[in-house]
């Protein structure tokens, strides 16, 4: 298999055309989003690779509203619903 060296560029050309840092670069593909080769003993990119990488998205994922709805009407009916403690009984028989 041939490849064309215009369709390569190192980690430090990719860094600059993602507007990243080196390492977000290196970090990628040690998680094997984005793949390398090996020329030279440089490890290089496939430029159409890098352009169009897509971030996944940030954060935590939100959770589903009518779930999330439920369950804080559940704990409010728990709130509701409990007895008096042990203490609270005792003062009261006083």
């Amino acid at each position: 298999m041939k490849i064309d060296p215009s369709e390569l560029v190192s980690q430090q050309q990719a860094a600059e055309m993602r507007r990243v840092s080196f390492q977000a670069i290196q970090d990628l593909v040690r998680r094997g989003r984005l793949t390398t080769i090996e020329v030279g003993g440089r490890k290089y990119l496939f430029r159409k690779e890098v352009e169009a990488f897509e971030p996944l998205a940030a954060g935590r994922p939100r959770k589903d509203s009518a779930a999330a709805k439920s369950s804080q009407s559940s704990k409010a009916a728990k709130r509701g619903s409990t007895s008096k403690t042990k203490s609270a009984k005792k003062r009261k028989a006083r």
